[in-house]
């Protein structure tokens, strides 16, 4: 990103992508050196309204899941998807990235929502406010929590994201934002050996 609109848009300290974590104001400044347009988008504001309204559990090292995650996420989405052959074909460039920032926002509830029925009540509301678009990918991105083998659903996750393109956009930021996480916290801590273990088993599976 350009130094000049760095200055202009008002953050402050130095910008490293992919971002380990960003509050809500300083990820619309960034969203608005992309587009200016998407920045205003009202359905952004209200999916991130929607998930501070839920309890969500915050990360391994205690910082909101939101600031933590979710926005990194999507600013990672966003960037990606600004620099695609798919947004400069698209007749709707804004729309398409604000889809994928949504995607991103949203791309925990269900596996994160405890309870079948409040599972489904989590699709249908991102099915009638956001589109049926929106809540397919977001189901692409949702591990199959009916699958009880891990290494078998695993498998069938990996399968359900490589054959939807649009979440393959999504996940590769969603996996870049834990990486970084995951560094920095091993980096700034001193996570007990269990805890490293969990970080490495982690790391290995989700890249095999």
């Amino acid at each position: 990103i350009d130094e000049t609109f760095i200055e202009e848009s008002g953050i402050e300290g130095d910008i490293i992508l992919p971002v380990n974590e960003i509050s809500e104001e300083d990820f619309f400044k960034i969203i608005k050196l992309v587009s200016p347009t998407l920045a205003n988008d009202e359905k952004i504001q209200e999916a991130i309204n929607f998930i501070r309204g839920l309890d969500l559990k915050p990360r391994r090292d205690g910082i909101s899941v939101i600031e933590g995650h979710l926005l990194p996420t999507a600013l990672n989405a966003v960037i990606l998807a600004s620099a695609s052959s798919k947004h400069w074909d698209s007749n709707d460039s804004v729309r398409y990235l604000r889809d994928k920032a949504l995607e991103s926002i949203f791309h925990d509830v269900i596996e994160d929502t405890k309870g079948r029925k409040a599972k489904q009540e989590k699709r249908d509301y991102i099915k009638s406010e956001y589109g049926s678009k929106i809540a397919s990918v977001v189901g692409s991105l949702t591990s199959p929590a009916h699958i009880m083998d891990t290494e078998f659903r695993r498998k069938m996750y990996a399968r359900q994201v490589a054959d939807d393109p649009e979440a393959l956009l999504v996940k590769p930021s969603d996996r870049m934002q834990n990486i970084m996480a995951d560094i920095i916290r091993l980096l700034t801590t001193s996570p007990p050996p269990e805890e490293i273990k969990k970080i490495s088993d982690y790391e290995v599976k989700t890249a095999t």
